[in-house]
C-alpha cells in the first residue's frame, strides 16, 4: 500500500478542515481533559482542536507515517 502526500492533501487544506471546524462550534465543553484526533491527517485538524482547548490532552493518530511526520 502506497502512503500519503501530505503536500497534496493540503492542497484542499480550507475544505478538507472545514468540518472541524463546525464541529468544534457544537461542542459545547469548555475543558476536557482528552481529545483524540482519530484520522488527524497532516494536522489540519488537530491544529483548530489545540487552539480552542489550548489546556486539554490532544492526541493526533493517524495510519500515515507521512501524514503523522508532517503533523508533528
Amino acid at each position: 500500500m502506497s502512503d500519503w502526500e501530505p503536500e497534496k492533501y493540503l492542497k484542499f487544506k480550507q475544505e478538507r478542515t472545514r468540518p472541524v471546524h463546525d464541529l468544534i462550534s457544537r461542542v459545547e465543553l469548555q475543558e476536557p481533559e482528552r481529545i483524540l484526533d482519530i484520522g488527524c491527517g497532516p494536522g489540519n485538524s488537530t491544529a483548530p482542536l489545540r487552539e480552542r482547548w489550548p489546556f486539554s490532552d490532544i492526541v493526533g493518530i493517524d495510519n500515515s507515517p507521512a501524514m503523522v511526520d508532517r503533523a508533528q
